[in-house]
């Protein structure tokens, strides 16, 4: 049986992020990368790249942060989807039942919809083997494996963004709107 260090291995292909419609700033400018808050797969301070396996997936998981006002209305937001060449030297599929049983998780991908799990497991990636990327489930679409995320540990990436990101195309622009409020029929 191959050993876990034995699943690292190197990736390429076309990803998706969304950013800011009115950002200003390059695709590839990743300051903000991770920095905000703990998300999924990283904890606050870690800086960390969320790509998604396609459009879709990318404005599933835009949809998923969508911000709340008091009344519970949705906040308008305005994102605009970029495609990616990525290119990694060192990843592991979190998807491979291999690696699962390595990491003793049979509660794949279940397990994931816990933070604090894949917190751990994503942590212990990136300062033990020295990690590049991991491919995980997108939460958005859990029951299909070929619809994921692709998550990069900028520390343990190239400082220069263009050296595994290539390549960047402009695909779409999203917008969210509140619908205006129904006026009062009975009026």
């Amino acid at each position: 049986m191959a050993s876990l260090p034995d699943s690292v291995r190197p990736w390429a292909g076309t990803a998706y992020r969304h950013i800011p419609a009115d950002a200003g700033y390059d695709i590839r400018d990743l300051r903000f990368a991770g920095r905000r808050s703990d998300g999924r797969w990283h904890w606050r301070g870690q800086p960390t790249l969320y790509l998604a396996s396609d459009a879709g997936v990318a404005i599933g998981e835009f949809a998923r942060h969508l911000a709340v006002d008091r009344g519970g209305g949705v906040v308008p937001a305005r994102r605009t989807i970029f495609e990616l060449g990525v290119r990694v030297d060192r990843a592991i599929d979190l998807r491979d039942a291999a690696v699962l049983r390595h990491i003793g998780r049979d509660d794949a991908p279940g397990c994931w919809l816990d933070p604090r799990i894949a917190r751990a497991v994503a942590t212990f990636f990136r300062d033990s083997l020295d990690l590049q990327a991991l491919l995980v489930p997108s939460v958005v679409h859990l029951d299909d494996p070929g619809r994921f995320n692709v998550v990069g540990f900028l520390e343990n990436l190239p400082a220069a963004p263009r050296a595994f990101l290539p390549r960047a195309r402009r695909r779409a622009t999203v917008s969210v709107e509140p619908e205006p409020p129904a006026a009062d029929a009975a009026g």
